[in-house]
Order: C-alpha cells, then sequence, then structure tokens
C-alpha cells in the first residue's frame, strides 16, 4: 500500500509587507518567518513539530524535503492580501524545487487547525497523491480538528464553520464538486468556496464514519488516487447514484449525534526550545518575492528580485531566483549573467548549476565553462544523477572516455526508466576505449532497459559492431584516444534493480540525449548509414560530381561505398593526426573500419558511409 494511500486508512507593484518587524524562529524541522511577535510564533511552531511527529508517528509518514520547511505567519489580513493566490485563501502550501511552504494569513487565531490543515497537503503531495480537490481538501479538513484527549489523539469532531455553511447554503450536485480544479471559481472566489469547502469535508466525513460507507471507503479513496473521478468511483463502489449519495449527506449531516474515533497517538511531542532571532531583511524580503512567485504573481516577484539583486549583489539566493525569473522569460543571456554570479560566489544549489551548464551549452558558449558548473553542482550533490549523466555526455564530446566512463562507474544504483540512458553512455565509452568485451556485457544491460524504437537500433547497431570487433583479429588493443584504462572494468556494484531515492530535477523538463551531446544533426543521418561494418585496405579515393567513393579491399572481396555529405560522416582514430584523403590511388595504403548503410536513390555503390575509423 502506498504512502498516499495509508494516510487515507485512517479514518502595479507594491509590497507593503516587506517594511513590518519579521523575526525569524527555527526549530528542528520548520523555520518560521513572522510579524505575529515571539508568543504566537514560538506556539505556531510547536504545533507544527507536535503535527509532524503525530503523523510520523501513527501514520509512519513525512515529508521528504532535505531543507526545512519554512512557515510564513502574518499578522493581519491586511499584511496577508497582496501575498494570497485567491480571494478565498486563509492559508495555502507552496511547494518549490527548493523547499515546501505553508503560509498563514492570521497566526493570531485558529493557526492549530491551519497547521494541520496545510500540513495535510504537504504530507499528501510528498506522499505522491494524485488527489482531485474534493479529496485533498474534504481530508485535509477532516484531521484539522484532531485534538489531545489523555494519551490518545482526537480525529473527526465536526467543524462548526462547515457545518453551518452546508446548513445555511445551498449545495453543489456532487458531479460538480467533482469537477471542481484548482482554477474552477467554486475553488478561487470566496462568496463560493465556503460550499466546496464545505460540501468535501462532509463527503470525507461520512465515508469515514457512516454505517454502509465506513467499510468500503478505502476502496473508494484508492479508485479516486488511481485515477477515478469521484463521479466514476463512488457510484461503482457503494452501488448508489449521485443523486442518492447526496441524499445520504443530507440526512447524515442532520443526525443529533456525531461519531468521532480515538487513535494511540500524542499530540504532546516534547519541541527544543526554539531559536528566535530578528530576520534579516534579505532573507525576509527574499521569502516574501518567493510566495509571489510560486503564488503565480511572477511579474510582482520579478520587480522584488531585481530590487532585491541591486541592494545586495553577493546574495546568492537573489541571484539565483533572479536568474529563473529571466529564464521564464526566455531572456537566457540575463538568467546566464545571474547564474555565472551566483556560481562565482560558490553556489551550493545544484539545480542551478545544472540550468546554468544547459544554458551554456545551447548558447554555444565554451563547453569549458558548462563542464565546471556541472562538476560544482556535482561536489554539492554527488547523487545528482542528471547532473552526472550530463557532465559525462560532456566529456565524452571532449572526447575524454576514459574520465567519463569512471564518472558513470560511480553509480551504483539508478532508477529503472534511466538505466538505458545510463548503460548505452558507459557502452560507447568502452567502444571507445577498445574495450570490447567489457563494453559487450554494458551493451546487454542496455538492451535491457531499452524500451524506445530508437534506443533499441542504437543498443543494437553498437552490439553489432561490437561483435564484429571481436571477431577480427586486427582489432585494436590499445585506446586510440582520452586517458583511461585500455580495459576498463564494469562495476559489478551498479545496477538498476536497485531503485534509489535520487533527485530529481521537477522544475523543468530539459533531458539531454546522448547523441545530441556529441555532434548534432549528423547523428539522424549516422542512424542510418551506420548499419553495416567492413575493414579492409583503403585503396583508392574516387572523386566524383555525385560524392566521392572509397574502394576499400578486404575479405577477398572490394567494397566501393560513397560519401554522400562530408559533414555527415564520423572520423575516428586519428587521433592527432591528419588525414590526408586526395582523390586517386592512396599512399600510404590504411586499414580502415567503415561503418555504412544500404544505398539510396538508385546510387551505384555498396553502400553509403556514416563513419571512417583509421587503425
Amino acid at each position: 500500500m502506498t504512502r498516499a494511500k495509508s494516510l487515507l486508512c485512517v479514518l502595479a507593484v507594491t509590497f507593503p509587507a516587506a517594511a513590518a518587524e519579521w523575526i525569524k524562529i527555527t526549530s528542528p524541522n520548520f523555520e518560521l518567518y513572522t510579524t505575529a511577535g515571539e508568543r504566537i510564533g514560538k506556539s505556531a511552531i510547536k504545533h507544527f513539530e507536535q503535527v509532524r511527529a503525530f503523523f510520523l508517528d501513527f501514520m509512519k509518514i513525512q515529508s521528504k524535503s532535505v531543507n526545512k520547511v519554512r512557515l510564513v505567519g502574518f499578522s493581519s489580513e491586511k499584511e496577508f492580501a497582496p501575498y494570497k493566490p485567491s480571494e478565498a485563501a486563509a492559508a495555502f502550501y507552496l511547494p518549490t524545487p527548493d523547499r515546501d511552504y505553508i503560509v498563514m494569513g492570521d497566526t493570531n487565531e485558529h493557526f492549530f487547525k491551519i497547521a494541520v490543515h496545510e500540513y495535510v497537503h504537504l504530507i499528501m503531495k510528498h506522499a505522491d497523491a494524485k488527489a482531485p480537490p474534493w479529496l485533498n481538501e474534504g481530508i485535509a479538513d477532516f484531521y484539522s480538528t484532531m485534538t489531545p484527549v489523555a494519551k490518545k489523539v482526537r480525529i473527526g469532531l465536526f467543524e462548526p464553520g462547515r457545518h453551518y455553511t452546508l446548513m445555511q447554503e445551498k449545495w453543489m450536485p456532487l458531479e460538480r464538486l467533482f469537477a471542481v480544479t484548482h482554477d474552477s471559481p467554486e475553488y478561487n472566489e470566496k462568496n463560493r468556496a465556503s460550499v466546496f469547502y464545505a460540501q468535501s469535508w462532509a463527503l470525507v466525513h461520512m465515508m469515514y464514519f457512516e454505517d454502509g460507507y465506513r467499510a468500503n471507503s478505502q476502496r473508494a479513496f484508492n479508485a479516486v488516487l488511481n485515477g477515478q473521478s469521484g463521479a466514476e468511483a463512488l457510484p461503482a463502489t457503494y452501488g448508489k447514484t449521485l443523486e442518492q449519495i447526496q441524499k445520504d449527506l443530507g440526512s447524515y449531516l442532520r443526525k443529533s449525534w456525531q461519531t468521532v474515533a480515538h487513535v494511540d497517538s500524542r499530540l504532546d511531542a516534547k519541541v527544543e526550545t526554539p531559536l528566535v532571532e530578528k530576520a534579516n531583511p534579505a532573507d525576509a524580503e527574499l521569502t516574501l518575492a518567493h510566495v509571489l512567485n510560486y503564488g503565480k504573481k511572477a511579474d510582482q516577484a520579478a520587480a522584488m528580485y531585481a530590487k532585491l539583486v541591486a541592494q545586495y549583489p553577493d546574495n546568492i539566493e537573489a541571484l539565483e531566483a533572479l536568474g529563473y525569473s529571466h529564464m521564464r522569460r526566455n531572456e537566457d543571456d540575463e538568467a546566464m549573467k545571474h547564474f555565472g554570479a551566483a556560481a562565482k560566489l560558490g553556489s551550493k544549489n545544484a539545480r542551478m548549476l545544472r540550468n546554468y551548464a544547459y544554458l551554456l551549452q545551447t548558447k554555444g558558449a565554451n563547453k569549458l565553462q558548462a563542464i565546471a558548473a556541472l562538476r560544482q553542482a556535482l561536489e554539492v550533490d554527488p547523487d545528482y544523477f542528471d547532473v552526472r549523466l550530463q557532465l559525462g555526455y560532456l566529456l565524452m564530446g571532449e572526447r575524454k572516455f576514459g574520465e567519463a566512463y569512471s564518472l558513470f562507474a560511480e553509480v551504483k544504483s539508478i532508477k529503472p526508466d534511466k538505466a538505458a540512458a545510463l548503460f548505452k553512455a558507459q557502452t560507447y565509452c568502452l567502444i571507445q576505449l577498445n574495450s570490447f568485451e567489457q563494453a559487450r556485457e554494458m551493451g546487454l544491460r542496455a538492451k535491457k532497459y531499452a524500451k524506445s524504437e530508437s534506443d533499441v537500433m542504437e543498443v543494437d547497431r553498437n552490439l553489432s559492431y561490437i561483435e564484429y570487433r571481436l571477431a577480427h583479429a586486427n582489432a585494436p588493443k590499445a585506446p586510440l584516444t582520452a586517458a583511461g584504462p585500455a580495459a576498463a572494468p564494469v562495476p559489478t556494484g551498479q545496477t538498476a534493480e536497485t531503485v534509489a531515492a535520487l533527485p530529481s530535477d521537477k522544475f523543468d523538463d530539459v533531458r539531454f540525449e546522448l547523441e545530441r551531446q556529441l555532434s548534432g544533426e549528423w547523428v539522424t543521418r549516422q542512424r542510418k548509414n551506420q548499419d553495416t561494418f567492413f575493414t579492409g585496405k583503403f585503396e583508392e579515393l574516387i572523386c566524383a560530381e555525385k560524392g566521392a567513393v572509397l574502394r576499400v579491399s578486404g575479405e577477398g572481396k572490394v567494397m566501393s561505398l560513397m560519401i554522400g555529405d562530408p559533414e555527415m560522416v564520423r572520423i575516428k582514430g586519428v587521433g592527432a593526426e591528419t588525414i590526408n584523403m586526395q582523390c586517386g590511388k592512396q599512399s600510404p595504403v590504411r586499414v580502415v573500419t567503415v561503418g555504412f548503410g544500404a544505398p539510396e536513390n538508385g546510387e551505384k555503390a555498396d553502400g553509403i558511409i556514416g563513419s571512417i575509423e583509421f587503425q
């Protein structure tokens, strides 16, 4: 059972708040920026620690965040208003690539329920729950009324405000409730959201506790988490129409008694005395800018980031944030400028460093700068697989195959969906290092995990070439290029069956493919023109109007192989030596291995060349 499911088993730019007096309160798992004062702030952060302890102790669920969860608590609605993502929001949860935020509009009242409600959203997110708004908000409200009772915790108290709303307001049909999204007016407009939240809470409450619903509630929740709409899942689970379920819900709310649950856990976890200090002005303003940015007010956030960089030019976090702001608007030169400044100051943000390297590559900058940025990222996070793979690709592009292979060999576990990319790259390095026995073993690993047609074709082509080289006695025994061992060992501890919790970049969809890193456009055509390999003596180059033809003799025959477009031919194995291929008979005669494909358009040749490797 997944952690998401186990959670359900139990039952004009202005910045008005920036000038306020902010304090920072830090506990083991949270940090709070607030204008509400020390007493209220310490009480709020203690409640968050207790709620976290409850979910960890009772549900065995905790946040996956590496960084502390950052809380923001305003002291008034006036302060909170510019940062609200919608008119209806009293508090909200913001997941970001670097940390999680919980923003509260008022820490003076009801902050305990807010703490539980928003922390449930965080837990659902980190448990990978794909819950629609009605279930997400209903579950969060259900837990928000938890209270300590002796050595137990009471869960499921009726929420008086929600109950009152449903007794006074017109309900929406369940079919519409299940169709509400985060962009719907019922979710965002204050006068309509109250019914949505109340009805979501009531439906979840009934599914947990009412006879006829309780026994199959988990089945219904699981169906929704697995992608079914509530309009499909609930009738299928309970054998009732939506109209009958809504009628049952009305009867349930009119009962003169209520059901609650008492569970064996505590909400009195001991919390270390939190650290209280005056907030650094730059950190407080950056926090507010992040709230705007991830709360869909990116233009206001960009103005704040620019202001902060002007005030604090050595603030790494501000430089990174402004860089991302430019990157989202496709202002790549400005993004590179600010990312580069942050990197130079010693940024420890591996994700930013990776994106900086990507921009350097796409803008045709010095590859060595991109390599340096990726090395810096890998120092920060040695387990960041995408950085390691990208750095290895760049090193391969610089023909540093030994170094690239060593980098790949340090990966001890890999997610299956990324295994083919890693094993393909290692296979290619081993081929270039002339370690063909090891290359075959690695190629077979790649074949096991190759899924796409292009991956399968590439792996098969590499294995075909490897078998050809192993079958010929004239296969060279020493590496042709790059530093590194001639027989690099395949790392025996490396496996794709072990799925490690490796970081992944959730902020963008950038993916770097091996072929693109190595030389760009020639690869597409080389795939077609490198299906067969032939080794022999390069006797003659016949120059014709439609293209040059190599005559290569070996294995008792002479092959005539055409060079269609010289720019699409990969020449390997010459090292620092210059090969002068003049028309006519060749002197001296060299041994070559030619990769070629079938001739096209009636060309009078045995094949079209994709690669020439000089021995």
